[in-house]
């Protein structure tokens, strides 16, 4: 009986002691996710790029047949960018949320772009079509494929300014169209 007291008491100080995660809980929109001045290129790589370099480098085709590149991030305030996959039932639950925010704010320099982790763009054409996305959806390359091994959820969602900076932390989870406009509000400038 000691020692079980003794090995829970040991893993509660080890449960406690551990870093702590910088994903957001996803029940919570971030209330902290803003854009910083300072972030440049340089932040996110080695030093050396030069400030109109593009963090993310990627090329992919997405539902339409038309290749997407980090181009596409070009002239862009705000990008969301969502990590999902067709399994996911969350995932697709917040397809028409994410749709609606690529309608509602695409002329405020806001870009919505999905990124499938499993299949092709051709294996989700069905779902794609049904559930009415007319943002870009592409399959993980380039660099998006060396983050998407990095994340243990889907869905995960990053938002990148137009030279593919990351602002504020990876969020896991699913989110409903209130808490994703709170967050895209608080980073447009």
């Amino acid at each position: 009986m000691n020692k079980l007291m003794i090995l829970l008491v040991c893993l509660l100080l080890l449960v406690g002691c551990s870093a702590k995660s910088t994903d957001t809980n996803p029940t919570e929109p971030p209330k902290d996710v803003t854009p910083t001045d300072d972030a440049t290129p340089t932040d996110q790589i080695d030093g050396t790029a030069p400030s109109d370099q593009k963090v993310l480098k990627f090329s992919s085709v997405d539902q339409n047949g038309n290749t997407v590149t980090e181009d596409i991030l070009d002239g862009k305030s705000v990008v969301l960018i969502n990590f999902w996959a067709t399994w996911c039932s969350p995932c697709v639950a917040e397809l028409p949320y994410l749709e609606q925010l690529y309608k509602d704010y695409q002329d405020r320099g806001v870009l919505i772009m999905g990124v499938m982790v499993d299949g092709t763009v051709d294996d989700a054409s069905n779902l794609i079509e049904s559930a009415g996305i007319t943002y870009p959806i592409i399959t993980v390359d380039g660099d998006l494929l060396e983050l998407s091994r990095t994340m243990q959820f889907v869905p995960t969602t990053i938002f990148v300014n137009e030279n593919g900076v990351q602002q504020g932390d990876n969020i896991i989870g699913s989110n409903t169209y209130e808490q994703w406009a709170e967050m895209i509000e608080n980073l447009l400038p």
